[in-house]
């Protein structure tokens, strides 16, 4: 299993025994991290606290707990020192691949664009594994490209005794629109605010840049800086995560016809050399995340790394994927925002 005791030997070797520096180029190299194979073999040592016991309230969500780690290194497979063994077949499989989504899509909370009258309404997703006295309380928001990094946000927030909430509207990103009657998500961005006064969150996390459908490059959507700073003037920390990459066609149906990892990935032609979230006429304050390097080589953003499929869709990562990057997701946490711990 993939167990805690695997996510803190990581960590350990991160901060104790090797830091590395991170590239701001467009496509970092591959982590020079040597990841001592014995670390990959851990999955079923004796910690009394798993990935899979944390799941609680879950039905068919998928997970990485109960399979060898050794095989299925997913993102760890980007660090130096860490290969994945040829031969094994790739997870999740082309019939269940499209339906990896978020768990929290099968909740009832989460809100397609538009909904007529009801559109300005905003749904919370409540956190059904919250301690009852949290350290922390994070709000995922913004959209699915922030809604697709929950299963990670859970693991850590078992970990750590966070509280997570998310208030997702499809489509709906964290913007000051320049025509507000004429954009859907106007009215509910403004309730929005009135949430995030309420119920007081420590961390707001949201996407930051935006890789769009066209050709196009990364962007950052107009009036989200003003937005951001807006969260922050009512108490909240805001943290940006950089976009992830896109294609015209469905990740899963390119694998179910055929094709492999470097077929079916993605061109990271569109990301900019430099970062936009490190752009000096943002709003001072902000925290930032960029995990492209656990997403993309020089040439192309493979469809599947470490035997593990990393989209299901046109542009959102796969449950699996999100799991294995969960450690990656900390280590980075941790440098950006080390009071969270």
């Amino acid at each position: 299993m993939l167990t805690v005791s695997l996510v803190l030997a990581y960590l350990t070797h991160r901060w104790v025994e090797q830091p590395v520096s991170r590239s701001a180029s467009r496509i970092p190299p591959r982590v020079p991290l040597a990841f001592a194979a014995t670390v990959l073999l851990i999955g079923g040592a004796a910690s009394s606290f798993s990935i899979h016991q944390m799941q609680t309230q879950r039905s068919s969500a998928p997970s990485l707990a109960e399979l060898e780690q050794e095989d299925y290194p997913g993102a760890l497979a980007t660090l130096e020192g860490v290969e994945a063994p040829e031969g094994v077949e790739f997870i999740p499989d082309v019939q269940t691949l499209a339906q990896t989504r978020p768990d929290y899509y099968d909740w009832g909370c989460r809100q397609e664009f538009g909904d007529g009258e009801n559109r300005g309404e905003v749904l919370v997703c409540e956190d059904p594994d919250s301690p009852a006295e949290p350290d922390l309380t994070v709000m995922i928001t913004g959209g699915s490209h922030a809604g697709q990094w929950h299963h990670a946000w859970r693991i850590l927030a078992a970990e750590h005794n966070w509280e997570l909430l998310i208030a997702d509207k499809s489509a709906c990103l964290l913007t000051e629109p320049t025509d507000p009657e004429g954009n859907q998500c106007h009215e509910w961005n403004l309730n929005l605010l009135d949430v995030i006064t309420e119920r007081t969150p420590d961390l707001v996390f949201t996407a930051g840049s935006r890789v769009p459908n066209d050709d196009g490059p990364e962007n950052i959507e107009s009036g989200a800086p003003e937005k951001w700073q807006q969260i922050m003037d009512r108490g909240s920390e805001v943290l940006l995560m950089r976009g992830t990459p896109r294609r015209e066609d469905s990740v899963a149906d390119c694998l179910a016809e055929g094709g492999d990892a470097q077929s079916c990935g993605m061109d990271p032609v569109s990301y900019q050399q430099d970062n936009p979230l490190t752009a000096p006429d943002l709003p001072g304050g902000l925290y930032t995340l960029d995990m492209t390097e656990h997403l993309c080589e020089e040439q192309v953003c493979p469809a599947v790394i470490g035997n593990v499929a990393v989209y299901y869709d046109k542009s959102h990562l796969s449950n699996h994927y999100i799991e294995s990057l969960a450690p990656l997701l900390k280590d980075q946490l941790r440098e950006e925002m080390p009071h969270l711990f």
